[in-house]
């Protein structure tokens, strides 16, 4: 049988929905790809998430929140090393 989410699952489950369906017509808008990735964070889909907050580096290279994200997606991954980096190369961007 199916079990319905709890409630705060649900609500960012139909988060992830709209930020898909807003993304059809705005892919090129980085802050998007934040936020779903955030959602992703959220719902414990570490990898959805590193793959969006990377959508979001690869359209804006110098956005230093999407490498801090995505360090903290590799970190909950076990990519120790990645987050390093990451969080490295977010530094730099932010000073």
């Amino acid at each position: 049988t199916l079990s319905v989410p709890p409630p705060e699952v649900a609500k960012r489950c139909a988060r992830v929905k709209e930020l898909t369906e807003l993304l059809c017509y705005s892919p090129a808008n980085e802050h998007l790809w934040i936020a779903r990735g955030n959602e992703f964070m959220e719902l414990k889909q570490y990898y959805a998430a590193a793959d969006d907050y990377s959508a979001a580096i690869r359209l804006k290279p110098g956005f230093a929140q999407g490498y801090y994200k995505r360090s903290q997606a590799y970190d909950m991954l076990g990519y120790e090393q990645l987050a390093m980096q990451d969080r490295k190369h977010a530094k730099q961007l932010f000073t």
